[in-house]
């Protein structure tokens, strides 16, 4: 038997026909209780105009929706009761329709309720600004953008409504450098395509106009760089991608040349009537910079009359641009009357366009020929001139410290596990580099293995003969049999070898990996001093022990001559 929302379905299909067919899927699948696709076919509804009709959403809402809200998607259903709101007879009756939803959301202790509570509080701030309690939209839209900051995995549409709120309170204010900013990061999360014509017009035109008038704005190469703006050609504004263009270029020639070609579109702007000021202002600022960006850094010493006559200013003038300038932090530098220039040090970077790029690839083809040029005089003088070669610990520590760049890497074979790459990977490991040796001679070398989150050093000592090699493999199995104390040193070196060192990240969590480094080379340097003063010692106690056989020998052999018979004689 069906509850009362199928049988609302069926009721609504019947006084509907034109939405039969719809209203019955969603009555079959709310009867199947495929929560899902229902969710799914209710939002492709949305925007379909039968739906639209009549306030058909509202009474869909409260009359079948209702019943399974809290099965559904909630960040959907938050989506589903804006525009339900907006089908309201009025905006105080669109308010507390969505505040009641999100008292339901708030009472029914689900979890992941933060976004579609966002969603819809953002909703609220746009029913709060077109009544008027400005305040109110504001206080909200500061919350909204604290809390986004502090949400995680955020869907697209959620973090869309929260600067769309913001830029419509900031036009509002006709503060235009907030809307310029708080429109560029709504237009980050919204796809060109859902946006319709006429509305995708109007944002192009009022974000143009926020970022000339904006006091703080003086970066055009994101908004030109940005395909709304292709809008502007298409319906008859195409003065303001001129005058976009203009100012981007820091043309200040061209922008009295735009002012009287356009004269009556720039007229019909109020906005623009009442700031011309400003934009006269800010027209010169941007010439100065574009005068700086095109001068190399080496040659940013700028006489003032080059300036004054680059933005048609007087001396005067050129001094007040340049202090003005400086306040801003849109460039660094010093002012020097007395030699009549600026020493300019740092310009502030600019997003640009793609003619922009051109140039300064140009300039890189100049930088790279200069440096082409430099390397051959360089090689050219530097003939006969001997070059002393690095020696072999200075090779091994230029080689470790790269090789004792290591990383916490969970094992891939050893679930849970955090081991050394380099001893258990499987030949061809991504995760294993190339080896590198370092050597003195053929007869001594190291070889450095390094992995992810581990670095292999085996050393090979060079010995001049029997004694030596005996003295160097008892001096090293002494380490070997203590590798738990010494931490670093591998029980078994690799074949081939006579010691092998295992470095993991640990090893750098403890100690810096400058002094692993230095430990490493100043260990490899004390080998060869300890074996030659072990053969030393060892050949003195030699000659120690021969001298008192031989002494205590001639001691019996004259004891034996003296008790002999007639030895006395």
């Amino acid at each position: 038997m069906a509850d009362r929302y199928e049988a609302w379905i069926q009721g609504a299909a019947a006084e509907r026909p034109q939405l039969a067919a719809a209203l019955a899927e969603l009555g079959e699948l709310y009867h199947k209780k495929l929560w899902h696709q229902l969710t799914v076919k209710l939002e492709s509804y949305l925007d379909t105009p039968d739906f639209q009709q009549g306030g058909f959403l509202v009474q869909l809402y409260q009359n079948f929706v209702s019943g399974f809200a809290h099965k559904i998607n909630l960040l959907k259903l938050a989506f589903f009761a804006v525009a339900v709101g907006k089908q309201m007879g009025s905006p105080e009756e669109g308010s507390a329709f969505i505040k009641d939803v999100i008292a339901n959301l708030e009472a029914s202790k689900q979890r992941d309720t933060e976004q579609p509570i966002l969603y819809l509080r953002m909703q609220l701030a746009q029913y709060a600004l077109v009544q008027g309690r400005l305040p109110d939209c504001k206080r909200m839209v500061e919350d909204g953008r604290e809390e986004l900051e502090g949400l995680t995995d955020v869907d697209p549409q959620v973090s869309a409504s929260v600067y769309y709120a913001a830029s419509l309170y900031y036009k509002q204010q006709k503060e235009y450098a907030q809307y310029y900013r708080a429109t560029l990061m709504y237009l980050a999360f919204v796809s060109q395509d859902t946006l319709p014509q006429d509305f995708r017009q109007a944002l192009a035109v009022d974000i143009s106009l926020a970022a000339l008038l904006g006091e703080d704005v003086y970066n055009f190469g994101e908004l030109l760089l940005h395909p709304i703006i292709n809008v502007l050609k298409e319906g008859g504004y195409s003065w303001l991608h001129d005058m976009l263009e203009c100012f981007n270029s820091g043309d200040i020639h061209r922008y009295d040349e735009l002012c009287t070609k356009y004269a009556s579109m720039l007229n019909s702007q109020p906005a623009l009537v009442a700031h011309e000021r400003r934009l006269r202002e800010k027209i010169t600022i941007l010439c100065l910079m574009e005068l700086i960006s095109t001068l190399p850094p080496d040659q940013r010493t700028i006489a003032l009359s080059t300036i004054a006559d680059r933005t048609k200013l007087p001396m005067d003038g050129v001094e007040f641009l340049l202090m003005k300038t400086l306040a801003l932090h849109l460039i660094e530098g010093v002012i020097d009357q007395v030699d009549g220039s600026v020493q300019v040090s740092w310009v502030q970077p600019r997003i640009l366009t793609l003619p922009q790029i051109e140039v300064l690839r140009a300039r890189l083809d100049g930088w790279v020929d200069k440096v082409s040029n430099a390397a051959v005089t360089l090689e050219d003088e530097a003939v006969g001139v001997a070059v002393q070669p690095m020696g072999y610990l200075d090779q091994l520590r230029a080689a470790l410290r790269p090789a004792l760049c290591l990383h916490n890497y969970p094992s891939e074979t050893v679930e849970r596990h955090n081991k050394p790459v380099i001893e258990i990977a499987e030949p061809g490991s991504l995760l294993v580099l190339p080896p590198v040796t370092v050597s003195r001679s053929p007869q001594e070398h190291a070889l450095i293995e390094q992995s992810v989150n581990s670095t292999r050093v085996s050393l090979k000592f060079k010995t001049a003969d029997a004694l030596e090699e005996y003295l160097l493999r008892t001096f090293l199995r002494f380490m070997m049999h203590r590798a738990d104390q010494l931490e670093i040193v591998r029980r078994a070196p690799l074949p081939g070898y006579d010691l092998t060192l295992l470095l993991t990240h640990r090893h750098l969590e403890r100690y810096s990996r400058e002094g692993l480094v230095d430990f490493i080379c100043q260990f490899v340097e004390d080998v060869h001093s300890e074996v030659s003063a072990m053969k030393l010692g060892l050949r003195s106690r030699a000659r120690s022990v021969v001298q008192r056989y031989w002494q205590e020998l001639e001691a019996v052999e004259a004891g034996a001559a003296a008790a002999a018979p007639g030895g006395a004689g």
